[in-house]
C-alpha cells in the first residue's frame, strides 16, 4: 500500500473511530435533548465501527490509537452481553405473543395473515392500522381470534388487538395528556386461572422536541398504569420507537419495575433502512412483569 492510500485510510479510519465514540458520548446525555437521544440508538452500530476501525488503525501501525480503538470496542461488545446471557428453562404454561407495526401503506395483507396463521399466537397486537387493514384483520382472524378491539386511524396510529382468550376488560386509552394516541389496555382470563394485564401501545416517533416529549411522557404514562394496577403479570407489547440504549427506555423499565424481553435471547433488529447496508434498530419491544418467563422470542420474515 503506498504511503498516501496508507495515510488516507489511516485518517478515514481515525475519523470513523472518534464520530463513532463520539456518536456514544453524545447518547449518554440522551436524558436533555431529542438529538442526543437519538444518538444513543446507535449502540451496535458504534460498537462494530469501533472495533474495525481500532483492528485496522493497528494493522496500519497506528498502534497506539488502534489499541484505544480495540479496547473501546470491547468495552462497548460487553455491554451488549446481558442479550446473550443465558436464561433459566421456562416451567409451567406457555402462552404466544405476536406484535407487528404493519406500515399504513403496506399492501401486503396476505402475508400478514399468513404469517399469524404459520405463528398461532394467542394474542395478536398490530400497530399502523387503518380502515383497510382493520377490515382485512377482523375477516382474516375472526374464527380463530372471536375476542378484539381495534381502533383504525389514517395517520399511522390506529392500534389492534386480537385474541382467542376472552377478557374481563379491555378499554382504549392515552398514556399522555398532550395528545390523543391510543393504546388497548386489557385483561384477560387465561385458561390455567390466571389473569393477564395486557398493554398494546405506539407512542410518537422521537424526530423532533414536541414528538420526543410526547413519547417521553407516555412512557411515565405507562410506567404509571403498571404501577397502579400491579406489575407481576403484565405485559406492554409495541413499537416504542425506542431501543434499549436510551434513558427512557431505561427509565420505563425502572419506573414500571419490567422488564426487557430480549435480555438473553440475543440481539433482534426489529427497523432497518433498505437503503442502507447496515444493522437495524430494536424499536419494537416486548417488556413482561416479574411473574412472567420468556421461553423464547425471535423476529418473524419481513411481512
Amino acid at each position: 500500500m503506498g504511503n498516501k492510500l496508507k495515510q488516507a485510510a489511516q485518517s478515514l479510519l481515525i475519523a470513523v473511530l472518534i464520530f463513532s465514540l463520539g456518536t456514544m458520548l453524545a447518547g449518554l446525555m440522551g436524558k436533555c435533548h431529542y438529538l442526543l437521544d437519538l444518538a444513543s440508538h446507535m449502540r451496535v452500530q458504534a460498537t462494530i465501527a469501533v472495533l474495525v476501525s481500532g483492528l485496522g488503525l493497528w494493522l496500519l501501525g497506528r498502534k497506539h490509537i488502534g489499541v484505544i480503538g480495540l479496547v473501546c470496542g470491547l468495552a462497548l461488545a460487553l455491554s451488549l452481553t446481558p442479550f446473550y446471557w443465558p436464561t433459566a428453562p421456562v416451567l409451567g404454561n406457555t402462552y404466544r405473543l405476536m406484535t407487528a407495526n404493519v406500515l399504513t401503506r403496506n399492501p401486503e395483507k396476505r402475508a400478514v395473515l399468513q404469517w399469524i396463521a404459520e405463528a398461532d399466537p394467542d394474542f395478536v397486537v398490530l400497530q399502523e392500522t387503518d380502515e383497510s387493514w382493520t377490515s382485512a384483520m377482523k375477516l382474516g382472524l375472526r374464527d380463530r381470534y372471536p375476542y378484539h378491539r381495534v381502533v383504525p386511524r389514517e395517520d399511522n396510529f390506529g392500534i389492534a388487538m386480537f385474541s382467542k382468550h376472552p377478557w374481563l376488560s379491555c378499554d382504549v386509552v392515552t398514556f399522555s395528556s398532550e395528545t390523543n394516541i391510543p393504546s388497548i389496555d386489557a385483561d384477560f382470563e387465561l385458561p390455567d386461572g390466571n389473569v393477564l394485564h395486557l398493554i398494546a401501545t405506539h407512542p410518537l416517533p422521537p424526530m423532533r422536541v414536541s414528538t420526543w416529549a410526547d413519547r417521553n411522557r407516555s412512557f411515565a404514562g405507562i410506567a404509571k398504569e403498571v404501577n397502579q394496577r400491579g406489575n407481576r403479570r403484565v405485559i406492554v407489547a409495541g413499537d416504542l420507537n425506542c431501543t434499549p440504549w436510551s434513558y427512557w427506555f431505561r427509565l420505563l423499565l425502572d419506573e414500571s419495575g419490567l422488564r426487557d424481553s430480549s435480555l438473553g435471547q440475543g440481539l433482534q433488529s426489529t427497523w432497518s433502512p433498505r437503503a442502507m447496508p447496515v444493522p437495524g434498530l430494536m424499536i419494537d419491544h416486548v417488556l413482561v412483569g416479574s411473574e412472567i418467563e420468556v421461553a423464547d422470542r425471535f423476529v418473524g420474515p419481513a411481512i
